[in-house]
């Protein structure tokens, strides 16, 4: 009944826009036969298509929307006296509208009302170098007033019917295979033009469904974009512990100090007290069987000191030789990952050694390749 309804509508509104271009020519019409030329849409070829429960029906954008190109860009349209913002490819997202870098185009005559974009006409892309973004899509909502399109832009604008809904399906799986499909030509070029887009079929269920439908999609997409948020931060605050963690490591805050200045040894001896008590509290409370140990040094490439330090340069700190040297912060045995840093440190600045340490103040500590090493 809906689809009747927007055909009948359809037609209506062909007729008032020819009756209107014949008046303003002075060629009042005598009678009706120039009806006669009006063009039914052509239905939707439903062969293989998916079927749909008993209250919905396969319609094209052709049957229920106007579907109109855009501007092509030309030399005689460089921005002078009647210039308007214009929407190009790199303009158009997936479900988004990007208007980081916008242009000007210079219109003529009746352009601007024919081409004027309104809230919520569908923006589809017609090509692009990705086979899988051609047919991309996204809702303008009046960002910019007084906005063009690119004839790479195909305009189409839905009277009766849920936009929303539509940006939905041709986004989805099912509307991004539809439209690389039509986009497909034996030539290996994909693009899309106005007719293809015309013909574009998609199902239509009644108004109220589209908007519970569209209201659902809404509802689970800002579910997901709350989850991402948290995750992201989570992640953040993770990384910066990690960070927290290497920093109080290297400037001995990790564990506890003694007042008069401690050996490398006797700090290597702490650390394998902490490492034993940990051992001896994962015995007590040992892991699930078939649980993997991750190995912290798996996924890098250990490289020795002095190599990072020559390769270097110029001196650096003890965390940025430790994860240049391989070493991984966020490795779980972060404790053996920096034992291991500091005995090769230590038997590398020995008396003797090849490498330096360089003291501006108690926080801030350099190291450096010794100038004449042996």
């Amino acid at each position: 009944m809906l689809l009747q309804r927007l055909l009948v509508e359809r037609r209506a509104r062909w007729e008032a826009d020819q009756l209107a271009q014949m008046k303003a020519a002075g060629r009042p019409p005598k009678d009706d036969r120039w009806k006669q030329r009006y063009a039914e849409p052509t239905p939707p070829e439903t062969e293989g298509l998916p079927e749909l429960p008993i209250t919905w029906v396969w319609a094209t954008f052709e049957m229920v929307g106007d579907v109109q190109g855009g501007i092509q860009k030309q030399p005689s349209r460089k921005p002078r006296e009647n210039s308007y913002s214009y929407l190009s490819v790199r303009n158009v997202m997936r479900n988004s509208i990007d208007l980081l870098e916008l242009h000007k185009i210079e219109l003529f005559g009746a352009e601007f009302e024919r081409l004027k974009l309104e809230y919520h006409d569908l923006l589809i892309v017609e090509g692009n170098g990705s086979k899988s973004e051609i047919g991309r899509s996204a809702l303008w909502r009046n960002e910019v007033p007084n906005c063009v399109h690119q004839n790479h832009i195909i305009r189409v604008r839905f009277p009766r019917i849920s936009s929303k809904y539509i940006n939905f399906f041709v986004n989805s799986p099912i509307g991004v295979s539809s439209m690389m499909n039509l986009a497909y030509t034996t030539s290996g070029l994909y693009t899309l033009s106005v007719s293809k887009v015309k013909s574009t079929a998609f199902p239509m269920p009644s108004l109220s469904e589209q908007n519970r439908i569209v209201a659902e999609i809404e509802q689970r997409i800002s579910v997901l974009q709350e989850t991402e948020t948290s995750l992201a931060t989570n992640l953040l605050r993770a990384e910066r512990l990690r960070e927290m963690l290497l920093q109080q490591a290297f400037s001995g805050r990790l564990v506890a100090q003694e007042p008069a200045p401690e050996s490398a040894a006797a700090l290597l001896e702490r650390i394998r007290a902490v490492k034993q008590e940990r051992a001896a509290q994962q015995k007590a409370n040992p892991r699930p069987r078939g649980t993997k140990m991750s190995s912290p040094h798996s996924a890098r490439v250990r490289r020795p000191l002095y190599d990072v330090l020559v390769e270097a340069g110029s001196p650096l700190t003890p965390e940025d030789l430790f994860t240049q040297a391989g070493f991984d912060p966020k490795a779980d045995e972060f404790a053996d990952a920096i034992e291991e840093f500091y005995r090769e440190l230590r038997d590398e600045t020995r008396p003797g050694g090849r490498i330096d340490e360089q003291r501006l103040d108690k926080a801030k500590v350099f190291l450096k390749v010794r100038a004449h090493a042996d």
